[in-house]
């Protein structure tokens, strides 16, 4: 017994761990360095392959495609008798029947003559409406008044893109208001100019009945200074029976002499483009298409007329329009996009659209550093991009706003991430 103690007491002065304690120590050892070593791996993977993310966007996205085509008006050559011809009235100015569109002249000094008279005419027109003005004793008011009426037709004119009738009524506005600002001594300085320019005025037209020779034009429409061959090739009866190559070989015929433009018939324009069948679906006769013209800055709705026959998976697209022909007028190659439907829903870009094996196809989302899968719905491809369906029935389905992964590496539902 007394052996016993003695071998306790020996024990229990020697150093030593209980083996239990030391289990617990290595696995506390273990656990700690391997949640270290997940973190840090963490780390590497997103610094070896940063997390890119974009918002999912609401966006309206138009389906069409792009033309070059050619530009067809009801048109008519007009020329001089004589080489030495101008046009008196701006391009795309309406022109009524028998109304002088432009003046040929027998010599330089001819011309002169003419642009002399034009000038002393306008003149001529502003002085005796402030004169005319005067003779009735307006008061303030009146004038005012009768300011105001002929600004508000001259605005309607322009409006209405009519230059023939804006330029009628500018001489007498300004004379109006020349009036208006005009004192006694204005007034009789006023009458004295008139009567000067009356008088130069008659001089020069007797001078110049026998040197000038005036173009009317045989019926109301749009002039135009560009004349190119194609008025009587390229007419709007025969559009609906072109092919892609009937229209590339068609060639304009040489031009009559002393050609000074064109006169354009009716408010109708063409507009006859080659197109894949593809591209426009099953864009039909009557549909109505957003076009807008590059270069031209011009963007207007316009009806399909006709869908030639298909050669070699083309065919010759006609539409047309009853706006906008005064800005038309010199154009007969353009190029235009032409939209004839449009699609709403997010934007999601191509880089971030991926399948799973099991052939869905959806994009990965960023919610609380966590990969989350959606699946996903595309409508049209915009090239760069998708457009995808917008469904709020659920949200597990991508909405505005949402973050979607871009770009990094082992995608998978659930991943936590580390920005």
């Amino acid at each position: 017994m007394e052996q016993r103690n003695a071998l306790g007491k020996l024990l229990a002065r020697i150093p030593f761990r209980k083996r239990g304690s030391s289990y617990l120590y290595a696995l506390t050892f273990l656990f700690s360095a391997a949640i270290v070593i997940y973190v840090f791996s963490g780390i590497l993977d997103g610094l070896s392959a940063p997390l890119r993310t974009v918002q999912a966007v609401e966006v309206e996205s138009g389906i069409g495609c792009s033309l070059h085509g050619t530009v067809v008006r009801e048109e008519q050559t007009l020329s001089g008798i004589v080489p030495l011809t101008a046009p008196t009235v701006a391009e795309g100015q309406k022109v009524a029947r028998g109304q002088t569109v432009a003046m040929g002249y027998t010599d330089a000094a001819a011309r002169q003559r003419h642009s002399r008279i034009i000038a002393l005419q306008n003149e001529l027109i502003e002085l005796e409406s402030a004169d005319a003005a005067n003779a009735t004793t307006l008061d303030q008011a009146s004038m005012d008044a009768e300011i105001r009426s002929q600004l508000f037709r001259l605005a309607g004119y322009l409006n209405r893109h009519d230059l023939s009738g804006a330029s009628r009524i500018a001489p007498s506005f300004k004379g109006v208001v020349l009036r208006r600002n005009a004192s006694e001594a204005d007034l009789a300085a006023i009458a004295a100019q008139a009567a000067s320019c009356r008088a130069e005025l008659d001089n020069l037209l007797s001078v110049s009945e026998s040197e000038t020779f005036a173009v009317e034009a045989p019926f109301g429409g749009y002039f135009s200074e560009t004349a190119d061959g194609l008025e009587t090739v390229l007419t709007p009866d025969g559009l609906s029976l072109l092919t892609p190559s009937a229209l590339a070989q068609i060639q304009p015929l040489p031009l009559p002499a002393n050609t000074i433009g064109k006169l354009i018939r009716g408010e109708t324009w063409y507009y006859a483009a080659p197109v894949s069948t593809e591209d426009i679906g099953d864009l039909a006769v009557g549909k109505r298409a957003t076009v807008t013209f590059d270069g031209i800055g011009l963007s207007c709705t316009m009806t399909v007329r006709s869908v030639g026959q298909a050669e070699n998976g083309r065919c010759v697209l006609v539409l047309s329009c009853s706006y906008y022909l005064p800005r038309m007028t010199a154009v007969r190659q353009a190029d235009a996009e032409l939209q004839f439907d449009t699609i709403k829903g997010l934007r999601v870009p191509k880089e971030a659209v991926h399948v799973s094996p099991e052939g869905e196809v959806g994009v990965f989302v960023l919610e609380s550093a966590v990969m989350k899968w959606k699946a996903i719905s595309i409508l049209h491809d915009n090239g760069e991009s998708y457009t995808v369906q917008l469904d709020r029935s659920s949200t597990q389905n991508l909405w505005p706003g949402d973050e979607i992964i871009l770009s990094t590496e082992e995608l998978y539902n659930g991943k936590v991430v580390y920005e």
